[in-house]
């Protein structure tokens, strides 16, 4: 048996014995940026530990023209590129299997250009050997909100082809989803769209777990998340802006 196999297996049983004592963090956010003036207040708050900006013009900032309620919203910019990022993240959560997880964010892109794939949430794992896998909220080339679920193995879900409803431009939207955390295929994922509900997907699995060659020491949780320009590929610049995030266990 080699080291690496060796490690893996032993650390595995390690976190098998008390992995919630071991993987402690918050299972809830409430963020208005009522109470910021400056983005690097937004790490002394406990509800986020890091920025992404992977371009050099990328930025984000606190905005008072556009705010969805109160006086404060966020802005965020994202140049065009082959993989663009700009967005607010905590990787200390804790989701754990069973847990329902509820999660509205409102969103404001601007203009009307094809933004090819803007991804803008993204709830993970830190994986031991796993590219972070987990969910990803996005709006495809054809301007329809989907889940993707490529990271763990599992497949894209759309909106029914003969239902489906675009997402706006230009106005305040709020997007809800609601995930029952299963590592077998008992899970849930549903997803509105300005209480419109889109997707109602059951008996789904809707956490990572061990697979052989391709994820390893998963913990049947998540502890990640990020929101606003978690990706893009389009070939233009994509400026939004976002308020009122609530995200919570129901259960």
């Amino acid at each position: 048996m080699s080291k690496l196999l060796i490690y893996i297996t032993l650390t595995l049983i390690l976190l098998g014995c008390n992995k919630e004592k071991i993987f402690k963090g918050k299972n809830s956010i409430y963020e208005n940026f009522e109470s910021v003036n400056d983005i690097d207040e937004l790490l002394d708050n406990g509800n986020w530990k890091y920025f992404q900006q992977t371009e050099i013009n990328n930025y984000i900032k606190i905005d008072t023209l556009n705010p969805h309620l109160g006086s404060n919203c966020l802005k965020i910019f994202a140049t065009k590129g082959s993989i663009s990022k700009s967005d607010i993240a905590n990787n200390k959560m804790a989701f754990w299997k069973g847990d329902i997880v509820q999660i509205s964010v409102w969103f404001y892109i601007k203009d009307t250009e094809n933004l090819n794939y803007v991804f803008l949430f993204d709830i993970e794992e830190d994986a031991m050997i796993g590219a972070s896998p987990g969910i990803r909220i996005a709006i495809d080339p054809d301007n329809h909100l989907i889940i993707e679920r490529k990271k763990y193995g599992q497949s894209t879900i759309h909106q029914s082809n003969n239902s489906k409803v675009q997402f706006p431009r230009n106005q305040w939207v709020e997007l809800k989803i609601e995930i029952n955390l299963q590592q077998k295929k008992n899970g849930y994922i549903k997803l509105w769209q300005n209480n419109i509900k889109l997707i109602d997907a059951s008996n789904i699995q809707t956490l990572p777990k061990d697979n052989l060659f391709f994820t390893q020491g998963t913990k049947g949780m998540y502890q990640s998340i990020q929101v606003g320009v978690t990706a893009t590929t389009s070939e233009n610049d994509v400026t939004m802006f976002i308020d009122d995030i609530n995200i919570k266990v129901i259960n």
